[in-house]
């Protein structure tokens, strides 16, 4: 996906246009942009008063910080617990219930911590957290 357009060209199409300064086709050829931008710089003009890009990013994580706290007391209990025991253990802690095993190892990643295999636990079932 492209970047967004700077918010200082943004603003220059938006006063080309209100000062009558050309037409949509017009102005895509002047500024470089496409026609559809020039389209949507203007409708989010009229309809927010505003020609800022949108925020990106991803969505809120689920866990909270007990949640996170929780996930860390169980991963240094067990270095070598696998991402569906982790989950388990976590649930029947009091976490969410819907939380997947996605989650749990993003979780373990974000908080830094390294899992320690034992010999035994890399033949077992389930994911190893590796």
């Amino acid at each position: 996906m492209p970047a967004p357009i700077s918010l200082d060209l943004r603003r220059r199409v938006v006063k080309a246009y209100t000062d009558g300064e050309g037409t949509y086709e017009e102005l895509a050829a002047r500024f470089d942009v496409g026609r559809a931008s020039v389209d949507r710089l203007l409708r989010l003009d009229r309809e927010t008063g505003s020609v800022a890009a949108k925020a990106t990013g991803g969505s809120k994580s689920i866990l909270a910080d007990d949640d996170m706290e929780s996930i860390q007391f169980i991963v240094l209990a067990e270095p070598d617990i696998t991402l569906s025991t982790l989950r388990e253990k976590f649930i029947a802690d009091g976490g969410a219930e819907r939380v997947s095993t996605s989650t749990l190892w993003r979780a373990v990643r974000r908080l830094g911590l390294t899992r320690k295999k034992s010999r035994s636990s890399t033949t077992g079932a389930g994911t190893t957290m590796s």
